[in-house]
C-alpha cells in the first residue's frame, strides 16, 4: 500500500517561501561576486609612467616610474626585462627578472631612487647586466585586496637601446 505525502496549506506556502529566499539568496551571491570580481586592478593601482632611458652597457638604466596607490592592497610584483631582435619584434626573450612584495598604502610616495631600474626590478644588491641591444621591461603586480578576489595589472615600457658608447643626438 502506497502512502501518499499531504502538506497542509501552512507548509506548502512554507516551503515554497524558503525556496524562493534560497534562490533569491543565491542569486544575490552570485551576482554580488562577480561585481566585485569584475572590479578592475586600476581601483586600486594606476601607473601614470613607466618609460627606461637608452643607456651604455655597465650602467644601471634611469627610468621614469610615476604611480598612485589609490586604495591599500597587499601585493606582489614581477618585473621582466625583454630582449629584442628590433623594435619591431613582438617576441622578446627574456633577459633579466626581478620581484618582490609589499603592503602598498594609499597615498604612500615612492623614494627618490626609484629612478632606476635596479630599484623598481628589486634588484639593487644585483643589478641586470646589459649588453648590446634593444630591451623592454614588463611589470605585473598581483593585488590581493581585502574582501575581493585576486586582481592583475600589466604594464609594459618603452623600447630601450643599450649600446657601448653614447650616441649623440
Amino acid at each position: 500500500m502506497m502512502r501518499r505525502l499531504a502538506l497542509s496549506v501552512a507548509q506548502y506556502t512554507a516551503l515554497n517561501g524558503i525556496t524562493i529566499a534560497l534562490l533569491i539568496y543565491v542569486s544575490w551571491s552570485w551576482l554580488a561576486w562577480h561585481r566585485l570580481e569584475d572590479t578592475p586592478a586600476t581601483d586600486w593601482i594606476a601607473v601614470n609612467a613607466l618609460t627606461v632611458d637608452d643607456t651604455i652597457t655597465g650602467r644601471d638604466p634611469r627610468i621614469v616610474y610615476r604611480r598612485d596607490i589609490l586604495k591599500d592592497f597587499a601585493g606582489t610584483f614581477n618585473a621582466t626585462v625583454y630582449q629584442y631582435a628590433n623594435s619591431e619584434d613582438r617576441t622578446g626573450t627574456v633577459y633579466c627578472q626581478g620581484n618582490g612584495g609589499s603592503d602598498y598604502k594609499a597615498g604612500r610616495d615612492l623614494p627618490p631612487k626609484a629612478a632606476s631600474l635596479s630599484w623598481v626590478m628589486n634588484r639593487e644588491a644585483m643589478p641586470c647586466q646589459f649588453e648590446n641591444g634593444i630591451y623592454k621591461l614588463v611589470i605585473t603586480w598581483l593585488i590581493y585586496p581585502d574582501h575581493y578576489p585576486a586582481k592583475m595589472l600589466r604594464v609594459e615600457s618603452n623600447f630601450f637601446k643599450v649600446s657601448e658608447t653614447e650616441e649623440s643626438s
